[in-house]
């Protein structure tokens, strides 16, 4: 019998919320970081780079998370002789469920800094995005929720000029 990887992430997401699999949910403020790496799909941007950020996350009720994360991401490409280099530094807001395993949408603020070829001169400036993604906790205690191992994945689209697309995926710990 074969069980498809959607089907199981459907199954734990709907019928095995965090609060049924742990002894105690946690009612406060627990803070975390993560560590990954990042792609882009434009042209210029050929190899994967690194992302990084710290989180401070918040239980909202009995089900439902706000979590700020203040990070970064840099990626470098290949475009010729030109080494072009795509830094983003962010805060972000995200809601997602409290389950193990979670859909995360937010919005936030991109501090980015672009060169050659990736826009027509050097750029470096704030601009607004958005973001989705999916994180897995992983618990590591028996006495809190919020101790765990996290994963994310998230799609991070931001407005203006350069790569408006990235692709970020981490490792990380909730505390």
């Amino acid at each position: 019998m074969r069980i498809s990887v959607p089907a199981l992430c459907a199954f734990i997401f709907l019928v095995c919320p965090a609060s049924d699999l742990l002894a105690q949910p946690y009612d406060g403020v627990t803070y975390g970081f993560s560590l990954g790496l990042a792609y882009s799909p434009d042209d210029n941007l050929t190899s994967a780079g690194w992302n990084l950020g710290g989180t401070v996350e918040g239980l909202v009720g009995h089900s439902l998370e706000l979590r700020a994360t203040l990070g970064g991401i840099g990626i470098e490409g290949d475009a010729g002789e030109q080494t072009p280099k795509a830094t983003y530094a962010f805060l972000l807001v995200d809601v997602l469920a409290a389950d193990l395993l979670s859909p995360t949408g937010g919005i936030g603020l991109y501090y980015v800094d672009l060169d050659p070829p990736l826009v027509d001169e050097t750029l470096s400036r704030l601009e607004f995005g958005a973001n989705a993604g999916v994180r897995l906790m992983i618990p590591y205690s028996t006495k809190r929720a919020d101790h765990a191992f996290t994963l994310d994945a998230r799609v991070h689209s931001v407005l203006g000029d350069g790569p408006s697309l990235l692709v970020t995926v981490g490792a990380g710990m909730l505390f």
